[in-house]
């Protein structure tokens, strides 16, 4: 069976973009390891008066934060939440790629999941963080859309 060039495209756009949000959702779980680093250099070279003078109040705030334990944990939960989805992802873009008869169900499902688990960890407050994570809904929402729009037909 051929494979309709709508599936080549999403399945390709959907590895890619899942193998990203895998190295986002690694990443995000090692965010305890690397984090208290960071701040301690930054704040060395807010002391040292190699950045910014207002810095050092916002440098205090984040450690602040950053020391609450539940912090920690979250980072760790979102971060497997995160390799889960993206992998789920993949998968289902290597089944399309392969037309495979589940297929078509398969990426509904984790196009539907990517969209959910974007939304509900909206960080509050991170205007870039936000604003990237709404592009990535935006992306999944127009594959969805390619994926209802194309025949899928063939694929059942």
């Amino acid at each position: 069976m051929k494979r309709p060039g709508w599936a080549t495209v999403v399945g390709i756009i959907g590895i890619i973009w899942g193998c990203l949000g895998l190295l986002g959702a690694v990443l995000t779980m090692l965010m305890p390891i690397f984090m208290p680093k960071m701040f301690m250099e930054a704040q060395k070279l807010v002391t040292a008066g190699q950045g910014p003078q207002q810095a050092g109040e916002s440098f205090k705030m984040i450690a602040h934060l950053w020391n609450m334990p539940y912090l920690h944990n979250s980072c760790v939960i979102i971060g497997l939440i995160g390799v889960f989805v993206s992998g789920f992802f993949i998968l289902a873009s290597i089944c399309l790629l392969q037309v495979r008869r589940s297929a078509i169900k398969l990426i509904y499902a984790a196009l539907a999941i990517e969209i959910i688990a974007n939304i509900l960890l909206l960080p509050e407050g991170i205007v870039l963080k936000t604003i990237s994570i709404l592009f990535g809904v935006v992306i999944y929402i127009v594959l969805l859309l390619v994926v209802a729009a194309g025949d899928n037909g063939l694929l059942r």
